[in-house]
């Protein structure tokens, strides 16, 4: 039997602002810990140490908050070792009649039917999947949240293009993502990697982005988009880049017609290397993209010298088909040029 097992910070000074240690890494220790003790034959029984939000060296390990609520890590505890099922609860799959979703393990389930119509009717959260949540390669068909959340969208290390869809042809819309919390080591868009036709419509998301790609491509929503809309966003995010082409929407739109509309972005995006087309919406665009009716206010700053191709709404043109239409941009830029 193990009782009472954490990851404590003994350097801290009495002070839990001081501990270096995030609720993201101890859940990643518990999704790797967790399922091994589970498969012990000489462990019968476990406990984890349950901290309260006060405690200095051990906060991050609390399995509620300070209103009473679950954390992140008490979700997947108390969700650990119980059996979604991964049948829908209704629906053929057809567009009058779409598969309902009310669990994650019904929700990635959907990667088996690309093409097929779906719904959530509850909340979901992707952390509390075992084995972790992976991106959907494809899909072709209707997400519709229903204005549900889906949270736990979080990858420590994601080298896929996409966090939620790799390349999407379909229909995403009226979802909320109140928390994601994503390392890219490549290019990446945070719901999809590559949108080439299809609408993405009506959708929250909020929490914080860090590329470590040396190369192109980072967005808020798509790292790319070539085809089909994308409108009414909202992006609340704190993006950090060592890689070019970063928008808050798309990284870049290229090599077909497409509408960015209604879409606002907030938050910062901080540039740590040496890079250009740099935006609030669109990082690059390289086709007949329509930038329509969108506000950014995101504050944009480099910690290097040197950078160019920063904009508000738009970092680079290489089309002369572009066209920027009723767009406002009132955050800053500090420290390009």
């Amino acid at each position: 039997m193990i009782t009472e097992y954490r990851v404590r910070n003994e350097n801290t000074g009495g002070n839990p602002a001081n501990n270096r240690y995030t609720r993201e890494q101890i859940l990643s220790f518990m999704q790797t810990l967790l399922p091994q003790l589970e498969s012990m034959e000489a462990v019968d029984r476990y406990a984890w140490f349950n901290a309260s939000p006060t405690m200095a060296g051990l906060w991050p390990c609390g399995l509620i908050d300070t209103d009473g609520s679950l954390t992140i890590n008490g979700e997947y505890y108390s969700n650990f070792g119980l059996t979604e099922d991964d049948n829908f609860v209704g629906g053929d799959g057809s567009v009058n009649n779409p598969y309902l979703v009310s669990n994650a393990s019904q929700f990635s389930k959907i990667r088996e039917y690309t093409n097929m119509n779906f719904k959530l009717v509850s909340d979901i959260n992707l952390s509390t999947l075992v084995p972790a949540f992976t991106a959907i390669p494809s899909f072709s068909g209707t997400i519709d949240g229903d204005n549900h959340k889906i949270k736990g969208l979080s990858y420590a290390s994601i080298s896929t293009k996409g966090g939620l869809i790799i390349t999407n042809t379909g229909n995403i819309r009226n979802i909320e993502f109140p928390d994601v919390n994503i390392t890219a080591t490549s290019a990446f868009g945070v719901l999809v990697g590559d949108h080439n036709t299809g609408t993405i419509d009506n959708i929250v998301v909020k929490g914080r982005v860090i590329s470590n790609n040396t190369s192109d491509l980072l967005g808020g929503i798509a790292a790319e988009i070539s085809g089909g809309q994308i409108s009414n966003i909202y992006a609340d995010l704190t993006m950090e880049t060592t890689c070019g082409m970063t928008g808050g929407i798309a990284g870049r739109a290229k090599s077909g017609a497409s509408i960015i509309s209604n879409c606002t972005t907030k938050g910062s995006i901080t540039v740590r290397a040496l890079k250009t087309r740099i935006a609030g919406i669109v990082g690059r665009g390289e086709s007949a993209v329509a930038i329509k009716n969108c506000l950014s206010t995101m504050n944009i700053r480099s910690t290097v010298s040197g950078i160019n191709g920063v904009g508000g709404i738009l970092g680079a043109n290489n089309n002369d088909n572009m066209s920027i239409d009723e767009c406002m941009f009132s955050g800053s830029i500090n420290d390009v040029f």
